[in-house]
């Protein structure tokens, strides 16, 4: 879980890349501030239970084909990720990409499937998948979400959806994280561009909000 929480700040440049069509609109209990919390810490967004639905599972809800890969970062972590390019929630459009929650022998086992390397800006190597991967992959659950909204968010409109965060972590270039740890969610407010939210269960909030502090604090010392 920690690796897969240490990358969720590297989707945006996945998510800004590029767009597809809009996908089918969904029932009004999808919005992104529609966040049901579990009793097992747990959390459902957009229709989406973390950790508990798989990808065959979200294909379903949002009625969309990912675009799915592996990644290879320079430290040797690995990442699944499905980018599911701009989606459409009652409405509210968007762009998100699912991190799927693998073990390291699902990792294994999705590695020795993939090919044709190619170097990103970011440093990460990203490996296309065989059609037999994608299979397996059905299976494997989600644990984490990051979706980008067309629409733009202001700081009115996320205290009026969001609420009050509950922590509000600075960032470069006067972005700001604004933190809800009660519903495993931290969203990126830039002012010169798009809103950032990212979703994990909330068990998992204090894994996030220390990747979120460490890549601050290297950014200071940039």
């Amino acid at each position: 879980m920690r690796s897969m929480l240490a990358y969720l700040l590297l989707v945006p440049l996945a998510l800004l890349a590029g767009c597809s069509d809009p996908g089918e609109r969904q029932p009004a209990d999808n919005l992104p501030w529609q966040i049901e919390v579990h009793p097992d810490g747990s959390s459902t967004v957009m229709g989406i239970h973390l950790t508990r639905d798989t990808l065959l599972d979200v294909k379903r809800t949002l009625d969309e084909r990912a675009n799915i890969a592996l990644f290879l970062e320079p430290d040797g972590e690995r990442r699944i990720e499905a980018y599911y390019g701009r989606v459409n929630l009652s409405g509210l459009t968007g762009r998100l990409v699912s991190i799927v929650d693998a073990s390291e022998a699902q990792l294994d086992t999705i590695e020795k499937l993939s090919h044709n390397p190619r170097p990103q800006p970011s440093g990460a190597i990203k490996r296309e998948l065989e059609d037999k991967a994608f299979e397996i992959l059905e299976g494997y659950r989600v644990g984490a979400l990051t979706f980008v909204p067309v629409a733009d968010f202001t700081e009115a409109l996320i205290r009026k959806y969001f609420g009050e965060p509950a922590e509000i972590i600075d960032a470069p270039e006067k972005r700001a994280h604004w933190l809800y740890p009660e519903k495993g969610l931290a969203i990126l407010v830039d002012p010169e561009d798009d809103e950032l939210l990212q979703y994990v269960p909330p068990r998992d909030f204090g894994l996030l909000r220390t990747t979120i502090v460490e890549g601050r604090d290297e950014a200071g010392e940039g």
